[in-house]
């Protein structure tokens, strides 16, 4: 079984309530575990590297990572510089899965960039990877694609560059109990915390931990 994905937010998450939903629905689709999540956001993209170099999850390379972009414009700077400088911070980036999610009315042109610079493999509706000219892979979610339940075979096409005859499907962790919630509403320690997290540095910069 696939282990669930830390989720990486060095923009942080959208906060508009249509579009929160969209973005949460397609990451738990791809097994991010959003108790587990560094958000931002934070000053620059350089804080948020030097930061993630001190949690100590992240030294291990067999940690599952999912570094969600929620900052499109402008292209080479929002996708490439940002993953350039997070991908040297820990060893677990190096291996890392890159989405972006794109809001089309905020960037109603990224399409037709991405396919000028790039390659985009498909339209938005089928959640496309973005393939840079330096050969980096991005999956592009948003609120046009038309079948989440096929976006386990798209992070496969983004992690090995073909898509399986039979997709692996992420484990997916349960939603929490109200036990749960209330007890981390009131400020209680997470347990997730327990597999060796910096937590001192996390409320620093700005990260939430959340079940």
């Amino acid at each position: 079984m696939v282990p669930a994905a830390l989720l990486l937010c060095p923009f942080g998450q959208p906060t508009a309530p249509g579009l929160r939903e969209y973005w949460e629905t397609q990451l738990r689709g791809l097994g991010a575990d959003f108790s587990r999540v560094i958000d931002g956001p934070t000053t620059s993209v350089q804080h948020f590297a030097k930061h993630l170099g001190r949690v100590a999850v992240l030294r291990n390379p067999r940690t599952r990572v999912i570094v969600a972009l929620s900052r499109t414009q402008p292209l080479a700077i929002s996708l490439l510089g940002s993953r350039r400088t997070l991908a040297g911070a820990a060893p677990a980036l190096a291996q890392a899965s890159w989405v972006v999610f794109l809001d089309p009315r905020q960037d109603s042109t990224f399409e037709a960039a991405a396919r000028q610079l790039g390659e985009l493999d498909g339209s938005l509706e089928d959640a496309p990877v973005w393939t840079s000219p330096s050969s980096e892979r991005f999956l592009i979610l948003s609120p046009r694609v038309s079948d989440v339940g096929g976006l386990p075979a798209r992070l496969a096409v983004l992690q090995y560059g073909e898509e399986p005859d039979t997709a692996i499907i992420p484990r997916t962790v349960p939603p929490p109990s109200r036990a749960s919630a209330a007890a981390d509403a009131a400020g209680a320690r997470p347990q997730s915390l327990a597999d060796g997290v910096d937590e001192l540095e996390v409320p620093q910069l700005g990260a939430r931990w959340r079940r």
